[in-house]
């Protein structure tokens, strides 16, 4: 590895194009035609190019081009701000045409620049003499040797400086010659260094100022400073610039000087660089001596500048100012790099060598300027100044560098982003917002932090995490600063350097921000590490006093973080603390508010704890109570506060009785609350009183009254209204406001007084349109019980003309709100007088039956008690209702006697007429062994002529229920009475018997007597013949096949009613023709013959 390396490219313009297509190369070569040529008339020429386009490039082109014919004077007008005169401008072109040779003669020069940049000054001179050391000091040598010589002969030869001690001819040269030989080289040393800082000064003046050595050896050893003598001179001095005149003249002077040896090229640069005052003056000068007088000089003047900075100094005038100036304006296009990498590449070599960077920082270098360099064209001076800067970081950082701790392409990176680095490091540092596009090249590099942080903060590496993080950290900790937080929680140095400034941090800097800062960083840290934080947190607080005045969010953060143990003991300190200070009003809101804050936060965040279990029971003072109460929704009774029922009534009856009605009705929804708890009938049997004096036309006082005691009074609220009241409640008067609807609840519910002293309200009653129905069945309730209504609609005959009371009670009934009172046993009592008053159609009452299955519950009437009606209802078993009668009825019915059952069969009672329901619409699975007893007696009865035949109504169906064995036990008994004992049986005999004589009375054990007596009966009847024998076909058909004797009459009967074509269109006749072969159209006579 060559040690030289790395090192600085220049950036001094060479004055050569190495680029392709020699754009300086051609444009220098026209502008040095346009030079040589000379025809123009002024000599001005303006360069126009951005910064890095080459302008100085391609002075240098074109001094080269020039030759020796011309000399080429740049003033660097940004470099000579502090003194843009014309003096100024003078003194640096003499300067340096002395150092070129071009002037010569110096005692002319000097003689005519004193001259002509003299200054017209008036001065005020004080001198004071300063005597040179060097020559102080020679001379006192002079003047001891000449007092030690005089002195010898008197005193030094009787003298010994050590009395044992011969020094012989020595001691001659010791007295006389020793001390002024050392002073006087002492003046020697003095005036060597006089010389030198003489010389120094002298190298400093301009060259036609500066002095030989000879004679700055002479100046040496003037006995004082200058000519005659060097003062310090306090002045007053006004001085004036050269005029124009005279600068014109002098100027003119220097070109007459150097014509043999060629012309001047002035170049001002860097006039864009100047301030707006200062430029416009300089230019101001430029144009009046180069630009208006067009043949005073042979010189020719370049400007260059940068056409977007000057225009914005200049302004609108910037057009003019070019335009007035120039000659020619000539555009210098900047030589962009096409192959701009291997510009860079090569310029690497030149700084780096060949084998300083190794390819991989190489191709860093390479890609970091390409993402980072944020001009679309890449111009040479922008990758000299990179590589420049890259170098000049990798000398600090060598060391480093050599050791491995640091790579080079940091150096890059730092080069290319520092602006936005320095202005915030720690921040940018630590988000990598500088990165900007080149994250890809550091996303898995964790050095990456730590590199830049060494470079930014100029530390070893070791300290650099510590510098980046340490103090940022703790003030992130002190101050709360989230954002620092997350800017460098992925820094692979986090946890180490935030334990650190953790515990660092006292305690009390720290409390007031740990809430915010420790849920930043639990993805991190494990859960073990933040419980530690967390119970350390916890625990800190309960030292701190102050902490507990109020719930604030260090006790939210530390409920919601650490165990129940620790958050218990939090809401102890703060309960306790709150509980102790209970002693004004004030307080007693703030403890409930602190307990409800508290109790919101649990709930929100699931935490177990109870805070009622903390907390103790408490009396507050009547107004603190209240406003506890308005605070608080239904579980007022967990926060244990009370107040003396006594203080709470006297606060709304103060001493002199009165009702304080404004109190109570501003605090109603609290005295709801506690209703329960207190008594307070004093409140509302007051108010109560005041209802009935209330005038008609009062409605905000009724509705105020009526809003209080609707609040502390459960449904049906009795009140009354004056007589005046009722007689002045018409339907106009409902309507005007929403209050009346009300009143004339109150008036209903109070309908014997009101309806027999108001004609009106008579009127009123019978004139409820359909919409103050629907307004009435909406509050009636809160002053008259569903069921009372009821009552009295169904059994008070003074309501009988007004039948909007059953509108309003159908409308309660199907509304939208519920009935809130029905004696669902005097319901079903009086449910006929309810069906013939009040819902007289069929629908209404089954809606009606729908509406109070609701109270199914208290139903505790007994069956025999029950209406008539309900029994009709039994096929709505999906009613619970009626479901529990059709349960508690079979009870009922499955409980009475056999003796009881007869008389219901014979007499059709209630017994019977529930019979009838349950076999009509139940259809019951089972029968009392009573219940068969007496069916056995009283179908043998029928059987015998003892009983009356009944209506066949149930009596088939019933069959159908009941046990077979059972039913052909009784049927069986019954065949044997017909056979045996009676004679011929009537159709209605046989109409009631004989679906159980043909199913169940084993009819194919006698076919003879069954032929017989039954069945050619039952032929010889038309209608016991369709209805009976046709539809039980098979069974009639099977006992006459079995018949020997009677099977031929039969079939004679059966061909009689085929002949009658009475039934011929019976699907079932048509069969019985195919079993019998009955002949068809067989007359009579015929059949006779």
């Amino acid at each position: 590895m060559n040690e030289n390396y790395p090192v600085f490219l220049s950036k001094i313009a060479t004055g050569e194009d190495k680029f392709e297509g020699k754009s300086q190369e051609n444009l220098a070569k026209v502008i040095s035609n346009v030079i040589n040529e000379e025809n123009l008339e002024k000599k001005i020429l303006g360069l126009e190019g951005d910064w890095g386009a080459g302008k100085t490039n391609l002075i240098k082109i074109i001094q080269s081009k020039l030759g020796k014919d011309y000399h080429t004077f740049i003033f660097d007008a940004w470099g000579s701000q502090e003194d843009l005169t014309r003096k100024s401008f003078l003194e640096q072109l003499i300067n340096e045409l002395f150092e070129a040779e071009y002037l010569t003669n110096k005692e002319k020069w000097k003689e005519l620049k004193n001259r002509l940049l003299s200054t017209t000054s008036t001065t005020h001179t004080q001198k004071f003499p300063q005597i040179k050391r060097h020559v102080l000091i020679l001379s006192f040598s002079i003047l001891v040797l000449s007092i030690l010589s005089g002195t010898y002969e008197y005193i030094g030869q009787h003298f010994d400086f050590i009395t044992s001690q011969y020094y012989g001819y020595w001691k001659p040269i010791l007295w006389i010659y020793l001390l002024p030989f050392l002073i006087f080289l002492l003046g020697i040393r003095l005036t060597w260094l006089e010389y030198k800082r003489e010389r120094q000064l002298n190298s400093r003046k301009d060259l036609i100022e500066q002095d030989t050595e000879w004679q700055t050896i002479g100046k040496l050893f003037y006995w004082f400073n200058g000519d005659d003598i060097n003062s310090e001179e306090v002045q007053n001095i006004i001085e004036d610039d050269p005029s124009v005149k005279q600068f014109r003249e002098y100027f003119k002077n220097i070109e007459d000087e150097i014509k043999d040896r060629g012309k001047l090229i002035l170049v001002f640069d860097n006039l864009d660089r100047l301030e707006e005052d200062k430029l416009k003056s300089l230019w101001s000068s430029i144009h009046t001596f180069f630009a208006e007088d067009n043949n005073s000089f042979d010189s020719w003047v370049i400007i260059p500048y940068d056409r977007s900075k000057l225009s914005s100094h200049l302004d609108d005038g910037f057009e003019g100012f070019i335009g007035k100036t120039f000659s020619l304006n000539f555009r210098v296009t900047p030589p962009v790099v096409r192959q701009w990498e291997k510009f860079l590449d090569e310029k690497l070599d030149k700084a780096f060598g060949k084998k300083l960077l190794t390819m991989e920082e190489r191709e860093f270098i390479l890609k970091l300027f390409d993402i980072l360099t944020p001009t679309t064209t890449i111009k040479p001076r922008q990758i000299i100044n990179y590589i420049n800067d890259i170098v000049s970081l990798y000398k600090i950082w060598e060391k480093d560098i050599k050791n491995h701790e640091l790579k080079i392409r940091y150096l890059a990176l730092f080069v290319l982003t520092k602006d936005e680095i320095v202005n915030n490091p720690h921040d940018s540092i630590l988000n990598r917002n500088y990165l900007d596009g080149a994250e890809s090249f550091f996303s898995d590099d964790e050095d990456l932090d730590t590199s830049i942080s060494m470079i930014t903060f100029g530390v070893r590496k070791d300290l650099a995490d510590e510098v980046l993080l340490d103090r940022k950290l703790k003030n992130a900790i002190r101050h709360g600063d989230t954002q620092i937080i997350k800017s460098s929680i992925h820094h692979k140095a986090f946890q180490k350097y935030f334990i650190k400034a953790y515990y660092e941090t006292s305690f009390i800097e720290k409390s007031h921000s740990l809430a915010i800062i420790l849920p930043n960083i639990k993805e991190v840290f494990s859960d073990i590490m933040m419980n530690t934080f967390w119970e350390d947190f916890g625990k800190g607080i309960l030292t701190l006093e102050n902490e507990f005045w109020a719930f604030n969010d260090n006790h939210r953060a530390i409920l919601k973080n650490t165990n129940n143990k620790i958050g218990t003991r939090i809401i102890f300190r703060l309960i306790k603390a709150l509980y102790n200070n209970l002693n004004s009003e004030e307080s007693q809101n703030k403890y409930v508010s602190q307990l409800i804050e508290i109790e919101k936060y649990i709930k929100k965040e699931s935490i177990e704890i109870d805070i009622f279990e903390i907390t103790q029971n408490t009396s507050f003072s009547s107004k603190a109570y209240l406003n506890f109460l308005k605070s608080v929704e239904d579980n007022y009774d967990d926060f244990k506060i009370d107040c003396p029922e006594n203080e709470l009534i006297e606060l709304f009856i103060p001493e002199n009785g009165d009702i304080n009605i404004d109190l109570v009705e501003k605090h109603i929804d609290e005295l709801i609350k506690v209703r329960e708890v207190y008594n307070f009938e004093e409140i509302t049997q007051g108010i109560q009183e005041k209802v009935k004096s209330i005038p008609y036309n009062d409605n905000v006082l009724l509705e105020r009254y009526l809003k209080i005691l609707n609040g502390l009074l459960d449904p049906p609220v009795k009140l009354e209204l004056s007589l005046p009241f009722y007689r002045n409640l018409t339907t106009q008067l409902i309507d005007s406001n929403s209050i009346y609807i009300d009143a004339c609840c109150i008036a209903i519910s109070n309908f014997l007084i009101s309806y027999s002293n108001s004609s009106n309200f008579q009127n009123t009653l019978t004139n409820f349109s359909q919409d103050q129905i629907r307004k009435l069945s909406e509050k009636i309730e809160q002053y008259f019980s569903y069921n009372d209504l009821l009552k009295l609609k169904a059994t008070r005959v003074e309501t009988d003309q007004y039948p909007k009371l059953n509108d309003l009670l159908f409308e309660l009934t199907t509304g939208p709100q519920t009935m809130k009172n029905v004696d669902i046993n005097w319901v079903i009592e009086n449910l006929e007088k309810i069906k013939s008053k009040v819902f007289d159609e069929e629908e209404k009452l089954s809606i009606f039956i729908e509406n109070i299955d609701a109270w199914h519950k208290e139903f505790t009437l007994e069956i025999p008690q029950c209406s008539n009606e309900i029994f009709g209802f039994f096929g709505r078993s999906d009613l619970k209702l009626i479901e529990l009668i059709i349960e508690k009825t079979l009870e009922y019915f499955n409980g009475l006697s056999k003796d009881n059952l007869l008389i219901s069969f014979r007499e059709e009672n209630k017994d019977f007429l529930i019979l009838k329901s349950l076999i009509n619409n139940y259809q019951p699975k089972s029968f009392s062994a009573a219940f068969y007893s007496a069916y056995d007696d009283f179908i043998k009865g029928i059987a015998l002529g003892d009983e009356n035949i009944p209506n066949i109504g149930i009596w088939d169906r019933l069959i159908n229920l009941m046990d077979e064995k059972k039913l052909r036990s009784t049927f069986t008994v019954v065949r044997d009475i017909l056979f045996n004992q009676r004679g011929e049986l009537t159709e209605a005999d046989l109409y009631f018997l004989e679906k159980g004589l043909i199913k169940y009375g084993n009819l194919n054990k006698k076919p003879e007597s069954a032929t017989l007596k039954i069945l050619i009966p039952l032929i010889e009847s038309d209608s016991n013949f369709e209805n009976i024998f046709l539809e039980r076909l098979d069974e009639c058909v099977s006992i006459i096949n079995m018949s020997k004797e009677h099977k031929d009459s039969a079939i004679s009967e059966l061909q009689l009613k085929y002949d009658s074509k009475k039934f011929n269109d019976n699907a079932q006749l048509k069969k019985l023709v195919k079993i019998f072969q009955l002949r068809e159209n067989v007359d009579i006579s015929d059949e006779e013959e």
